[in-house]
This record gives C-alpha cells, sequence and structure tokens, in this order.
C-alpha cells in the first residue's frame, strides 16, 4: 500500500522578529491508502499584520479539509476540489481585503497547497511566489518548479526584458504580481503531477530557495543520504539514492534543516519554511 513521509522545518530567520509563514501538514489513512495536505502562506504586511493573513488562508484551508473534504474523501473528483480551493482563496482573499480596509492595514500572502492521492498523483493550488518543486527519482535525478512565481522579475523574464543575473539584484525583486489579501480578483495557478515511487514533493517560501540553488538543494540531499549510510554503517547497495529504504522522515527532517540553515549562513534575511513529502511503498 502507498505511503508518504513528511517533514517540516520553519524558521524565523535572522532579522526578521515574528515569523510570518503559516503551514498546515495532513496525512491521513484511507483503505486505498495515505493522503497528504499541505499549505504552505508566506505573509507580508510588517510584524503582526503577515502573521495574520498567512494563518487566516491556513485556518480558512483547514476548515475545508475537516468540514468538506473529510466527508466524501476519495469521492472528491479532481476538478470539484480545485473548483472549492478557488472558493477558499476567494472568501479569504475579501475577508483580509475587508479587514485592512477596516483597520488601515496592508496586508497579504501568498498561498500554495497540494494534496496528494493513495496511487501517487496530486494536484495543487498556487498564487504568489511560494513555490512547489518536484525532485524526481532515478540516477539522473532532476528537481522541477511545477509553480509560476507571480512577481514583476518573473514576469520581466519571460518577457525577455531583464536576465537571471539581473532579476538576482533586482530591487524589486520581492514585488508580487498576485497574492492574497490586495486584489479583489485573484487568478490562482492550479495544475495536476504524477509521482513515482522515491519522488520528492517540496514546498518552500522564498526565503528558503533565495540564495540557494536547486543544485545545491539535490546535492544536499544526497549528502544527508551519505552521512546516514555512514553513521548507520548501512551498504551502500543502489546507485539511486532516492528509491532506497533508508530514506525516513529523520532524513527528510535533516536535509531541509541543513539548507535553512545554509540559507542563514548566506545572509538570507526572510523567513525560511519548506514541507518535503517522499512517496514511497
Amino acid at each position: 500500500m502507498n505511503k508518504y513521509i513528511c517533514a517540516y522545518c520553519s524558521d524565523v530567520g535572522i532579522r526578521k522578529k515574528t515569523n510570518q509563514d503559516s503551514m498546515l501538514l495532513k496525512q491521513i489513512e484511507t483503505k486505498e491508502g495515505q493522503i497528504v495536505f499541505a499549505v504552505l502562506c508566506d505573509g507580508m504586511g510588517g510584524m503582526s499584520k503577515g502573521e495574520l493573513a498567512s494563518a487566516t488562508v491556513i485556518r480558512d484551508f483547514d476548515q475545508w479539509f475537516h468540514n468538506s473534504f473529510l466527508l466524501k474523501g476519495l469521492d472528491w473528483k479532481e476538478q470539484e476540489v480545485i473548483t472549492q480551493w478557488k472558493s477558499v482563496l476567494s472568501n479569504s482573499n475579501q475577508e483580509l481585503i475587508q479587514y485592512g480596509n477596516e483597520n488601515k492595514a496592508n496586508l497579504g500572502t501568498t498561498a500554495t497547497a497540494i494534496l496528494l492521492y493513495p496511487d501517487m498523483h496530486g494536484v495543487f493550488i498556487h498564487i504568489g511566489d511560494t513555490r512547489i518543486y518536484q525532485m524526481h527519482a532515478g540516477e539522473k535525478s532532476a528537481m522541477i518548479q511545477l509553480t509560476t512565481d507571480h512577481t514583476f522579475i518573473a514576469r520581466e523574464m519571460k518577457m525577455g526584458r531583464m536576465t537571471y543575473e539581473q532579476a538576482m539584484h533586482d530591487p524589486r525583486r520581492n514585488a508580487l504580481l498576485q497574492c492574497i489579501g490586495v486584489n479583489e480578483s485573484i487568478f490562482p495557478e492550479t495544475g495536476r503531477f504524477q509521482c513515482e515511487k522515491g519522488d520528492i514533493m517540496l514546498l518552500c517560501t522564498d526565503g528558503f530557495r533565495h540564495v540557494v540553488s536547486t543544485e545545491e538543494m539535490q546535492s544536499s540531499f544526497e549528502q544527508t543520504i551519505t552521512d546516514q549510510t555512514r553513521r548507520l554503517d548501512l551498504p551502500s547497495h543502489t546507485n539511486n539514492l532516492m528509491e532506497d529504504t533508508r530514506v525516513d522522515q529523520g532524513v527528510l527532517k535533516t536535509w531541509i534543516t541543513n539548507l535553512t540553515e545554509l540559507n542563514k549562513t548566506r545572509n538570507e534575511e526572510d523567513n525560511i519554511t519548506s514541507i518535503a513529502v517522499y512517496a514511497c511503498k
């Protein structure tokens, strides 16, 4: 029967006094196998306002999961789930806009969610610049970004008006074109993906990947596996590290924690949060 291994790490970082990131992680058993529901939000608006914005979206998704999804579970069709998610985000958006108007406050949040089914396929919804990566198993593993950054620099690079190097040093690097709590109309990105045994789904806020490349994320995972092998004196019996039975929650936790610390040593000033889900059998 299919199952998933999950781990998460959230750090306030080296500069901010509060952690404005919020997350939700649910892992439940069904007769067909496990289901994983994960949501990650990166709030903005200064101090408690950003925290309030991200926590509001997390609360609304949590209520949907318990009050709607669990009533029918796997009987929900994918498009029904996505439609309901759009409604959740729309309601959260209006609630935060109203709060901001009434309290003369500027606040908002990114919102990114995935739902993994027992047969290892999944759906996602996304708005902002929190990312979903899929790290494929296999000797020639690859880390693929599934989501599109709704940012000024992403748009400029797509239009050919800015190079990657220019974007990384542009003062508008963190400027969002879409988020929850600012604009009356929102246009979330949605999609479907398929996992293979040994794949890892990674959700992360921008603080997790500003100064760390995808190549470094991959090599860090491989080093974590190597360290685990030496520590437990296990045989190196496979060339496919990601399908190895040595991948457990401790390995996932160590991996994303090490990357969090690497970000901090490189003076990343934002909050740093990630959720990792490993597909195994």
